[in-house]
């Protein structure tokens, strides 16, 4: 039923290049993470090809199913994951080299795809991309994905009648495509990393072979068709490589997009006469199939090193990390995927199970032993091991009943900060970049006698009647902060402390016609708020947002101790004024004309900020974990510092 098609490995090069050429950050190609979708695409046309040619000719085995893939798949990965690690002791910090050890033995197993689910902010978030073994997420949802698909085929052959077959298989397909649709709404990261809403991708690929099993040649398009088809749907892969970028609701119906112009492609490629044979079937880009797996494989820890030594990605650099690349995956492919799928072992059936079990065993006894000898801190100065320790540390460690999406009012006892003893009591209310300031809080708490409760849930800044789609929000949050607002009126301290990303959600989660109206909604209801709350006699303190910087320099100055020729204190400064920085001011300003001297306002640009250039570092100890939120070494030093300015 299935030939060698040279095309499709023509297909796979595009979609390894678009991969590699997005992780080198190559502008052009902001969407090249769609090489992945048609991965699974692919994947999911020749695998069930595979299974169906077994099952139909009764050749059909668990055992040599599992064996041939663990052949293909593992040995090239598991030279990977080990020169990774090696790489990792000298190149990584200790905290960030446990981590990497902990990423192995979930890739090992393969189930990297939930370990970043969650560890991570998300696959495009600013922590990910230092991440040596990231991308083996899909890897790992491929595995998932055809641990099952075996025994699927097999009781699917059991339905009695090829219609009925073909009917289930377009409803699972059809519910896989909702599955992911709605997860991406309501979870997106989720959605990213799970098989769930993955599974689609693969199915459409199954479709077209089932399609191809029954109806066989009769379904071959005509030389004008399928070239017009081909045409359309190749164009319809490189625009989206090109337009579907990192902040679109992705995978949900835009994964949609590169999957059915792939199997498309594939569907035209069966007239050996189609232009998709020239294209994409000559020497160059069979080749570069040929090498796809481990080009996938060794192109982003190159990537992810060189940005976690803080190396810019000039025109240059990114040259050389492509040749390089290339260098790896050729001599992978040649001496690793090459010698072991076709060296006759004599027993193929152990040495495959070898593959699936030794690797997880092995790194697991690695990473308690490494753990137990405590040898991580002792590659680098103290200094960097404290430096490290500072930026990841997390404010809301310790404190999940404090930041949560839900009031427990039991819970509360443990979320108290400052002074326990004092009589007078305060509140810190507000999102993730209220949480932030715990530590900041507990310094002027313990200095001036307040005993304050911080109530906080991420994406849920304290505005009352205005909706916040952002993700894990929405009516969650209006709950909550009504929730807050009464618990606020019972207990009546003696002040609310207000923070809040007011600018943050200024992009598509404040729905609007303009960017004023935006501001409009923010500004009344926290004057509806503040006016409500000191009605009832409580003082209100207003925390400005953060200086945000336009990328993650939280690591800058760990950088600048760890790899000082690529890096410098110089370079972890940054422009306050690019983050809806006048839509802040319109807020600031509307609030001081609204409440005068009676509504205390705290700036923390006066403690890091000189002329509108702004610090993330004091000393040589990092303020922030991300582009936009403090450690809580920063948060407790910018309290301190805060402090001395007003005369403590």
């Amino acid at each position: 039923m299935l030939g060698y098609r040279a095309d499709i490995d023509g297909l796979r090069a595009i979609a390894v290049l678009s991969v590699l050429f997005f992780h080198v950050d190559i502008s052009l190609f902001g969407g090249g993470f769609v090489g992945v979708d048609v991965f699974f695409t692919i994947s999911g046309f020749l695998i069930t090809s595979i299974l169906l040619k077994a099952k139909q000719t009764e050749k059909f085995s668990f055992l040599e199913f599992y064996k041939r893939r663990a052949l293909r798949i593992i040995p090239a990965y598991i030279v990977l994951v080990l020169l990774t690690t090696i790489a990792g002791f000298v190149i990584l910090a200790p905290l960030a080299f446990k981590e990497l050890l902990e990423s192995t033995i979930a890739s090992s197993l393969f189930a990297s795809n939930f370990y970043f689910l969650f560890t991570l902010g998300g696959y495009f978030s600013a922590a990910a991309h230092e991440l040596p073994l990231l991308h083996t997420w899909s890897l790992s949802v491929e595995e998932q994905f055809y641990l099952i698909m075996p025994l699927a085929v097999v009781l699917w052959f059991k339905i009695a009648g090829e219609t009925k077959r073909l009917w289930l298989l377009f409803g699972v397909f059809f519910v896989s495509v909702v599955v992911s649709i709605v997860l991406t709404h309501l979870h997106q990261k989720a959605a990213y990393f799970v098989v769930f809403s993955r599974a689609h991708e693969f199915l459409i690929g199954s479709l077209l072979s089932v399609l191809l099993m029954k109806y066989g040649a009769r379904i071959t398009p005509n030389k004008v068709i399928s070239n017009i088809v081909f045409l359309f749907s190749f164009a319809a892969l490189v625009v989206s490589t090109i337009f579907i970028d990192a902040k679109s609701a992705f995978p949900g119906y835009l994964a949609l997009i590169p999957c059915v112009a792939t199997i498309l492609t594939i569907y035209c490629g069966l007239n050996k006469h189609c232009f998709s044979h020239v294209l994409l079937g000559n020497r160059l880009m069979v080749f570069i199939g040929l090498l796809s797996y481990s080009l996938y494989l060794y192109h982003w820890p190159i990537v992810a090193y060189a940005k976690y030594m803080g190396v810019e990605f000039t025109i240059l650099v990114q040259v050389l990390i492509v040749v390089a690349s290339f260098v790896f995956a050729y001599i992978s492919w040649r001496f690793v995927e090459n010698k072991v799928r076709y060296f006759n072992w004599k027993n193929q059936n152990a040495f495959a199970l070898n593959l699936y079990l030794l690797p997880g065993l092995a790194l697991i006894s690695f990473y308690i032993y490494s753990n137990y000898k405590d040898f991580y801190p002792f590659r680098f100065d103290s200094k960097v091991a404290y430096i490290e320790k500072v930026v990841t540390s997390k404010p809301e460690s310790g404190r999940e009943a404090c930041h949560s999406s839900s009031l427990d009012i039991s819970g509360l006892n443990h979320c108290k900060l400052g002074d326990n003893e004092a009589q007078q009591k305060a509140i810190l209310w507000g999102d993730s970049h209220a949480n932030h300031f715990v530590g900041f809080m507990d310094e002027v708490g313990t200095k001036v006698g307040l005993r304050i409760t911080d109530i906080t849930m991420g994406n849920c800044p304290p505005l009352l009647n205005v909706n916040i789609s952002a993700p894990g929000a929405g009516k969650r949050c209006s709950d909550k902060n009504i929730a807050v607002l009464n618990y606020v009126k019972d207990n009546k301290p003696d002040f609310v402390y207000l923070a809040g990303s007011w600018a943050g959600y200024m992009g598509q989660y404040i729905q609007a016609n303009n960017q004023d109206e935006k501001v409009a909604k923010v500004v009344d209801s926290l004057t509806l708020l503040i006016a409500e709350l000191q009605e009832n006699d409580i003082k209100v303190v207003f925390f400005e947002m953060l200086p945000r910087a336009y990328k993650g320099i939280s690591s800058c100055s760990l950088k600048s101790e760890m790899y000082p020729f690529f890096n410098s204190l110089d370079n972890c400064h940054f422009d306050n004024s690019n983050f809806y920085y006048g839509e802040q001011q319109q807020i600031y300003q509307r609030l001081k004309q609204e409440f005068g001297a009676s509504l205390e306002m705290i700036s923390l640009d006066e403690l890091i900020c000189t002329n509108g250039m702004c610090k993330s570092y004091v000393g040589n100890l990092p303020l922030y974990r991300d582009s936009n939120h403090l450690n809580m070494y920063g948060s407790k030093l910018l309290g301190q510092m805060y402090l001395k300015n007003i005369g403590y």
